[in-house]
């Protein structure tokens, strides 16, 4: 919506992270934001707060907090929702799963609250996101073969 998106962390990011920073104080900070990545992809469902990410990694939540701030800039919970938009987008346009099986599947109680923060996040409902994508891509892929003719 004329905003500037920021890029959402895939699973890409979450299985390989960055190592841009080569100081001291990095070393610390990568494990327990890797460990933390880990756990969103491996379990993206379950309905992860500060304290419960804190209390899995057997760190506190300020220490948490602060260690996502310096490795990415952003807290882990901002983290976690753009890893949720990024594999709910993506299911809306492999699968033929309804919204409400993505929602579970991405870590929401309902259709309902997916669809909002898919909304908030993309600019665009998922129904819409999903026709949308699947006509350009149906419109791209006639162009072709009328091209290929």
């Amino acid at each position: 919506m004329g905003q500037d998106r920021e890029q959402p962390y895939s699973e890409e990011h979450i299985e390989e992270p960055a190592n841009d920073a080569q100081s001291e104080t990095s070393n610390e900070l990568e494990p327990l934001v890797s460990a933390a990545l880990e756990l969103f992809r491996s379990r993206p469902d379950v309905r992860w707060t500060v304290e419960s990410i804190a209390r899995e990694l057997a760190t506190s939540r300020p220490v948490l907090n602060r260690r996502f701030n310096e490795a990415l800039g952003k807290p882990p919970l901002s983290v976690l929702r753009e890893f949720r938009m990024e594999k709910a987008s993506r299911l809306l346009l492999e699968t033929d799963e309804g919204l409400a099986a993505i929602a579970d599947e991405v870590g929401y109680d309902s259709e309902f609250a997916l669809s909002r923060a898919f909304y908030r996040h993309f600019g665009v409902r998922p129904g819409a996101w999903r026709r949308g994508t699947a006509a350009s891509h149906t419109h791209q892929s006639s162009d072709l073969t009328r091209c290929a003719a």
